[in-house]
């Protein structure tokens, strides 16, 4: 069951933290704004609490909302990892030279083929090792699930 709830969990975050992370890089300042605070408070709020949040207040403010502990779980590790690996993302990108992206300006890519085809891949190697690391720990979440009566 740890490993159902960690392989989908980690699915989810992936996609979310890729969303929020590009949306700290290269979104607006409204898009920027959004994933900050989002990124923030989940960063700044324990798992435990998540957990019991998702579980039981989520269905006490809505009546018609029913969440077993299987989804309960899968969902507070798609939000956590999610803002987690937004942070990777996020220092992964800035963490490429500036001199990378005026070459390919240079060589008359606009900014997202740039974007596409010299920031990502280099920023993609620089992302798999905290990735595996996030993976790592989120495989270890699930034990957390406990309180919402969620079977390990």
């Amino acid at each position: 069951m740890t490993l159902w709830i960690s392989v989908l969990g980690l699915a989810g975050g992936l996609i979310i933290g890729l969303v929020a992370g590009f949306a700290r890089c290269f979104g607006g300042w409204i898009a920027n704004h959004i994933a900050l605070v989002f990124i923030e408070i989940i960063r700044g709020t324990p798992i435990v609490v998540q957990v019991m949040f998702i579980y039981f207040a989520l269905p006490m403010a809505f009546s018609d909302l029913r969440i077993d502990p299987f989804s309960a779980a899968v969902v507070t590790i798609m939000i956590n990892s999610g803002a987690y690996i937004a942070e990777i993302t996020r220092g992964a990108v800035l963490s490429i030279h500036k001199g990378f992206r005026e070459a390919g300006l240079a060589l008359g890519l606009s900014r997202r083929e740039t974007i596409r085809h010299v920031i990502l891949p280099l920023a993609l190697r620089r992302m798999l090792p905290p990735l595996g690391n996030q993976w790592i720990i989120s495989i270890r979440i699930p034990r957390c699930s406990s309180s919402s009566a969620s079977p390990n």
